[in-house]
């Protein structure tokens, strides 16, 4: 069994974006989301956040099964849909999935619906911070990859241009930029003088 994306596309791969550690699998049925719970109950992670959606087609039942559990399971939860409604209005899965959810004992204030696939993703990303985990159950298994990837190499850049937290920009020291006239700008003069008065002073 490996995780790598590249061997197993959507079985439990995994994915450090900026400190958060991503999980994104295929999981879509009670049976799985319990072995993610069970990897969830055994990581250190301070919070975990799972970004779920059940199959269109599947029963009413099921579906609250699933938001049950989700529920006991994460910290916070993003819910989606997938871009198939398969039969269903549009909103009508995610509205079954936050019920469940709620009736788990999560507060409303935990509970996001985001029902694009890819903005979902991110939304789970956003409200994790360095160390939490954040479980992505995926449909468009590519897409939400390249996207997450993407944005890992982008934050990853980011943090070593700016260590701290803080743009290098203000340690650059600023040009010496002429006047229009070609004269020098009164802060270069004053450095200009206070040269010329160390040189005197030594020479």
């Amino acid at each position: 069994f490996t995780t790598d994306f590249a061997q197993t596309p959507g079985r439990f791969n995994l994915l450090d974006v900026a400190g958060r550690q991503v999980v994104m699998d295929y999981a879509h049925n009670v049976a799985a989301l319990e072995a993610i719970a069970d990897f969830v109950t055994r990581t250190a992670a301070p919070r975990s956040i799972g970004v779920i959606t059940v199959p269109g087609d599947r029963r009413d039942e099921d579906a609250r099964a699933f938001g049950l559990l989700a529920g006991q399971s994460f910290d916070e939860v993003v819910i989606r849909e997938d871009d198939n409604p398969r039969g269903r209005v549009r909103g009508e899965m995610a509205g079954l999935l936050r019920q469940a959810v709620l009736d788990a004992g999560l507060p409303a204030h935990r509970i996001h619906t985001v029902t694009d696939e890819v903005a979902a993703a991110h939304a789970g990303v956003d409200l994790a911070a360095p160390g939490d985990l954040v479980v992505v159950l995926v449909d468009r298994v590519t897409l939400v990859w390249e996207a997450l990837a993407q944005r890992a190499g982008r934050e990853t850049s980011q943090q070593m241009a700016t260590p701290n937290g803080k743009s290098n920009v203000d340690d650059v020291p600023a040009p010496q930029t002429p006047l229009p006239n070609g004269r020098a700008t009164p802060a270069a003069r004053a450095r200009e003088s206070s040269a010329s008065q160390k040189h005197s002073a030594t020479a």
